[in-house]
């Protein structure tokens, strides 16, 4: 089978201004509705995933990413 890697992308401080910005009841409703997906989604899934370390940009279509 193969396995394919799904990313989202935000800067630091995008992120931060994210998180800022929304309250915690939005923020929940957010994580509540990522976890409907993954879960709905979750026998086609290997791996859940985790938050990625440092990142460098090679070109384009190439990320280089760290695994915290």
């Amino acid at each position: 089978m193969k396995k394919f890697m799904v990313s989202y992308m935000a800067s630091g401080p995008e992120f931060q201004k994210m998180i800022k910005n929304s309250t915690p009841e939005q923020q929940k409703k957010g994580m509540d509705a990522w976890m409907k997906w993954m879960n709905a989604n979750k026998a086609s899934m290997v791996e859940g995933g985790a938050p990625l370390g440092k990142t460098k940009r090679v070109d384009s279509n190439l990320l280089i990413c760290s695994v915290l």
